[in-house]
């Protein structure tokens, strides 16, 4: 990490670019519904399923930051604050 200045602690930002560029990833021949919005698409996963690829990579993007937050320390709590107390005086 050589130049580069590292997050401040507890910022994570998760941003997934996949490749779908191959052939394999397009079908002409027909829609289907996305397996995450249910909206027509013919695009394709590795596993011939249908999927938006902005889709995939917003499922992607929430697994690696859940994985991340977890490895974050967590904040110490603060006490509560004590209101003070309110003493009269007897005349």
């Amino acid at each position: 990490m050589t130049g580069q200045t590292p997050a401040p602690t507890g910022y994570v930002k998760v941003q997934i670019a996949l490749d779908w560029s191959a052939s394999g990833h397009y079908d002409a021949r027909r829609e289907l519904p996305c397996k995450h919005c249910g909206q027509p698409t013919n695009l394709r996963n590795d596993l011939g399923q249908p999927d938006h690829k902005v889709c995939v990579e917003a499922e992607i993007e929430a697994k690696v930051l859940a994985y991340a937050k977890s490895l974050l320390p967590v904040p110490a709590e603060r006490p509560a604050r004590r209101r003070p107390r309110v003493v009269q005086a007897v005349a």
